[in-house]
């Protein structure tokens, strides 16, 4: 049997006096404050002299802070991707109401083709109204054997600082009436081919992929989008444009990828001209030594003749 007496000699008694000796002070600051403890122990609460760093940011704000942020992003990943391996520009033309418009552009390559886009205003440019021309395309069987100035395609035409042009892009706008405003006008520094079984360079309309919060009727809502295939001297090569226009700003193409990827590596027109030299240099070389070759064998041939005629006559009897 279990004795609980123990439990009576236990006191569980409450004092309020003890209680209040030990119970910690708590002070709620609704604003900030400061703390003083003085050399007895003592504490000090006031209000701080330093301004407040924090500020509530109400919800929707902050909000609307990640969506600018979003739209940034994409707008950079946007340019990015059309200005891959080539550059962004800009150009100022003058509309039939002799307004000043900028137009932007934009190009981008790869190993096989530069992509070419305006950027324009369908409120003052109608998609219908674009026309575009590009001379001087070489047939697509010629597209591994473009060499010479130019004048394979029949195009031949001196360009900005005397560099030769292998064609020429004009993109214009058709108004009321048939008059023309040209939106772009520029000349190749590279030949291009047209694609098989077509006869010309065609292009499309694209919609502008990012919008802008703007009721501006000038700001580029759509893209005239030209692909201009590259045209090589042999197969197998790879040229990079340092601009798509002669008249548009160089581009540093050592800075290019996939110029310097290992795994992807194909000659380069500094490398084809090299090649070529050498084997100039060697073709020449065999001709030299054939001529060595032969003139040695044409002297010795020539002493051989000499010496047979200079021997003198003997001679062999035969015996019955």
């Amino acid at each position: 049997m279990v004795d609980y007496s123990k439990w009576d000699r236990m006191d569980f008694s409450d004092s309020e006096d003890d209680s209040s000796q030990h119970a910690p002070r708590v002070t709620s600051l609704n604003s900030p404050g400061r703390v003083t403890i003085g050399t007895d122990g003592t504490l000090e609460i006031g209000k701080s002299s330093l301004p407040s760093n924090r500020s509530a940011i109400p919800v929707a704000a902050a909000e609307n802070v990640k969506e600018d942020e979003r739209k940034k992003r994409k707008l950079n990943e946007w340019k990015a991707k059309l200005t891959h391996n080539g550059g962004h520009h800009h150009v100022t033309i003058r509309t039939d109401e002799m307004k000043e418009v900028e137009l932007p552009i934009y190009w981008s390559q790869d190993r096989y083709a530069v992509t070419l886009r305006l950027g324009f205003s369908h409120f003052l440019f109608p998609s219908k109204s674009i026309r575009v021309r590009v001379k001087g395309s070489l047939d697509y069987k010629d597209r591994f054997s473009a060499v010479g100035s130019g004048a394979m395609s029949g195009y031949k035409e001196e360009g900005p600082d005397d560099s030769m042009a292998f064609g020429e892009i004009e993109i214009a706008s058709i108004g009321v009436g048939k008059s023309e405003t040209l939106l772009l006008s520029g000349k190749l520094p590279r030949p291009i081919y047209r694609n098989q079984d077509e006869d010309e360079i065609g292009f499309e309309i694209e919609d502008k992929l990012i919008e802008e919060d703007t009721t501006d009727d000038t700001k580029c809502t759509k893209f005239v989008t030209i692909s201009l295939p590259k045209a090589v001297p042999m197969e197998g090569m790879v040229i990079w444009w340092e601009h798509a226009l002669l008249s548009l700003p160089k581009i540093d193409t050592s800075m290019i990828l996939e110029r310097s990827n290992a795994y992807n590596r194909v000659m380069s027109i500094e490398e084809y001209n090299e090649s070529m030299d050498k084997k100039k240099s060697s073709a020449s070389g065999d001709e030299s030594k054939k001529e060595t070759f032969a003139k040695a064998w044409n002297e010795a041939h020539q002493m051989f003749r000499e010496k047979v005629q200079a021997r003198e006559k003997q001679e062999i009897q035969v015996d019955d």
